[in-house]
Formats: structure tokens, sequence, C-alpha cells
């Protein structure tokens, strides 16, 4: 730690938040209008700890107007981000602060088994309501908006890593915004397949004892990995989202002998739903 004149530093940091660990670096300068520059590196932070549990009641507003009073430069580095039960890995989140206005470069980040995650961040801080004696009368509000999108994403690996009943398997893309409510998803050449099937499966595969086990044409055997398949050529869904939940009313799925058109809604907050996995 060193103070100079009115610049603060702290180097070298190391510690704990809640389960997550960090490490890195803090300067603030302190003038007419303080300035900090961050730059962080964090463990694993499971972001469904922190994201607010549905309520029937009125929402608590999250004070924001603090962030009035600054600006900032912050550069932050994630192991894993997980949310809705979907990990993501080596998050870079670039952040600028600056007269209440929050601006993120393209943040960009990857999935456990391949495929790329990146988007923008854009968020406008404004005063709460003062009374005639200018006392505050609420925390004021933070306007987010959230674009993201998702490109070759393995999804047999990542509905594996969210604990999902039903596998999904296939090459997938996508994009959401937050603000505007809207996502779309596409994923090609793949399958749906309980999870307890596949281990089940994958145990007669291996003869029940770890050895290998053969099947196919020439043992005259069926081969248990394929059977409790369904097999598609694209996947597809756009609709609606709102908190934990979003909303389609048209769900696709088309195979050789297979067309399939849904609707429906899905709380991503629930990790094992099977509904989710089929579009998810």
């Amino acid at each position: 730690v060193r103070y100079s004149g009115h610049t603060l530093t702290l180097k070298n940091m190391s510690g704990a938040l809640d389960k997550t660990s960090l490490t890195g670096s803090m300067t603030g300068v302190f003038g007419q209008r303080p300035f900090w520059t961050v730059n962080m590196r964090l463990g694993r932070v499971d972001g469904d700890a922190y994201w607010p549990a549905p309520s029937k009641g009125p929402a608590t507003p999250v004070q924001t107007e603090f962030l009035l009073g600054y600006d900032a430069d912050i550069r932050l580095n994630v192991e894993q981000f997980t949310l809705f039960a979907t990990p993501t890995v080596n998050l870079s989140l670039p952040l600028t602060l600056k007269q209440g206005i929050l601006n993120s470069g393209v943040f960009t980040g990857s999935f456990p088994g391949g495929g790329a995650l990146n988007g923008t961040l854009h968020g406008e801080t404004k005063a709460g309501k003062r009374d005639s004696a200018g006392r505050p009368q609420d925390s004021g509000q933070l306007g987010l908006r959230l674009q993201l999108r998702l490109n070759n994403v393995a999804m047999l690996p990542l509905t594996r890593a969210r604990g999902q009943e039903t596998l999904l398997a296939g090459t997938g893309t996508g994009q959401c915004d937050v603000q505007d409510g809207n996502w779309s998803i596409a994923v090609r050449d793949g399958y749906l397949m309980s999870a307890r099937a596949a281990a089940e499966a994958a145990e007669q595969a291996r003869g029940g004892d770890g050895s290998p086990s053969g099947f196919g044409m020439e043992s005259g055997r069926p081969d248990p990995t394929t059977a409790n398949k369904t097999p598609f050529q694209i996947l597809s869904a756009s609709g609606s989202l709102l908190g934990g939940g979003i909303h389609s009313n048209n769900f696709r799925m088309e195979g050789v002998m297979l067309s399939v058109k849904a609707g429906g809604s899905i709380n991503l907050n629930t990790t094992k739903s099977p509904a989710a996995s089929a579009i998810l």
C-alpha cells in the first residue's frame, strides 16, 4: 500500500470475496473527481448465488447513485463464471465508468468443450429523486443493456456441465439482448438423449466391469449409445426473456424422419429442467 500526493496505490492484492479468490491491483487518484484504475483476476464466481430469487412482492432497489461520484477504468479476468448453472470460462471483461455511464469493450469467454461467447455491456446511472430539502427519496437507477453472442458451442459437454436430465448434442449458435428481451438459438446436426440413458449405455459399452464390449453389425448386438438418441438436423427457437425465464412460440426440430413444432416457457433457475435441455 502506498499513498503519495493524492494517489493511493494497492499492489499485489490477494484475498477472497465470499468463496471467490481474487488477486490484482488498484490505484485511486483523489482530485475534484476521484478516478480508479482496477486490474483484477477472480477465481470461480457463482453468479447464481447473487442472482435475486423470484419474488411476488415489490423488488428491492439496488443502490446505484454512488456510481455518479467517481470514474473508473476496470479490467476483470474471471477463471469461471456460472449463471443459471451455465459455466463460462476465461471471461475477460474490460469496463469504463465515466459520469455515471458504464460501458464495456467487447468481452469474451469460452465454454467447456468448445465454443466462444462475446458481447457488450452498457449502463447509465440516474440520480434518485430528492425532496425539497435535498434528502434522497430513492436509490437511483442503473439502466443496463447486455448483448450476448454465442458461436460454435459444443452443446454436449455444456449440457453435461449444467447437470441436465436431457443432454443436447450438436453445434450451437445464438444471441441475446437482455434489455430488449430477445433471444434466439440454433443447433445443427445433433441429438437429444437422457443423461440417465447415456450413463447406462456407457456402462453397457464397458461390459459392466470397465472392459470394452463389442456392439454393432459384426457382433449382432445393438449399440446402446445410439439406441436412445433422437437425432435431428436442426433445432432452433427464438422468443422473449424476462428475469430468469424464457418464452418461445416457435420452437422447431427437424430431422430425416422427424418434424416437431412447439412453444412454452422455461425457468432457467431450474438446472435439470428437461424442457430447458431441449432448447438450451
